[in-house]
């Protein structure tokens, strides 16, 4: 750790985390591939005090949320990702549960299901109304996706101001934001409200 920080274990035993958002309360909201959004509440020093399942993986479709998450700035929608889907939920951000559907409002459908499962998802702060969605490459050498047309290894952007009913196409719909990106694991957007994006360490296309 740098000069001033230290690093203290709080959970083990997780199922293959991939992504981690944090609620207005404080709860810690994990994506566990296989197993769903678990939700962990913390005591005063940090540590894990209580684990619950929150959406169930197996509950959504054949192969369920695995990686991406994201809350809206007001806290009251939660955003999810599988291999083939990117859902929405509302979230009440005082109590820490999912109200209405639990099943979510497909956002965007049509992804594929083979290759890298990264399908990272992030809102830009200053345009609530887009949805991000990265979308990895069919294998670390991925020369089809030298076609944007493929729909692998890119980012695009969704309205979700109009959002057709039964969610965008992935491959149809949508803004391309870029392509040739191998697996952007994270991405934030920085001061001057541009993208920026992390990609997976192992031989990246970028």
């Amino acid at each position: 750790m740098a000069s001033g920080w230290t690093a203290t274990k709080v959970a083990g035993n997780l199922s293959y985390p991939r992504g981690i958002v944090v609620d207005k309360e404080g709860r810690l909201l994990l994506v566990e591939d296989g197993l769903g959004i678990t939700q962990h509440t913390l005591t005063d020093e940090g540590c894990i005090e209580s684990s619950r399942l929150l959406i169930a993986s197996d509950g959504i479709n054949t192969f369920g949320i695995n990686h991406g998450i994201y809350l809206s700035l007001d806290g009251n929608t939660l955003y999810a990702s599988g291999q083939t889907t990117a859902w929405r939920f509302s979230y009440n951000a005082t109590g820490g549960d999912i109200y209405g559907d639990t099943n979510g409002t497909v956002l965007v459908d049509g992804m594929n299901p083979t290759g890298h499962a990264t399908r990272t998802l992030i809102i830009p702060p200053h345009a609530p109304n887009l949805l991000v969605v990265s979308h990895g490459s069919d294998d670390n050498i991925d020369l089809g996706s030298i076609d944007p047309a493929s729909s692998r290894a890119v980012v695009k952007v969704f309205d979700l101001s109009k959002v057709p009913d039964g969610g965008y196409n992935y491959v149809r719909d949508g803004y391309l934001m870029g392509y040739g990106l191998r697996n952007e694991v994270a991405l934030a957007f920085d001061g001057n409200n541009m993208l920026v994006s992390i990609p997976s360490t192992q031989g990246h296309q970028n």
